[in-house]
């Protein structure tokens, strides 16, 4: 009962719009992950950047990034003045 599964679309019915087949995604937390195959909601996939490191993505849900790296990347567009 792992909620730490990345995977691939594989199909998708013909009622889904928002998934294609070949998309990278997490799956919903507590989806019984532990096997090969798996038939989810496409509206609680979360879809990934097809370039990314497959390794760091696996870990997306179990080593989410800190929060003093979300506050480093967006540092540069705070700007400081004087009254």
């Amino acid at each position: 009962m792992s909620g730490l599964a990345l995977g691939r679309v594989l199909a998708a019915g013909t009622d889904v719009s928002n998934a294609k087949v070949g998309d990278r995604v997490l799956l919903p937390l507590y989806s019984h992950t532990w096997r090969e195959r798996v038939v989810v909601p496409s509206n609680g996939l979360v879809f990934l950047p097809p370039e990314a490191d497959v390794q760091q993505l696996a870990m997306l849900r179990i080593n989410p990034p800190p929060p003093s790296s979300c506050l480093v990347s967006t540092r540069t567009s705070i700007r400081v003045t004087r009254n």
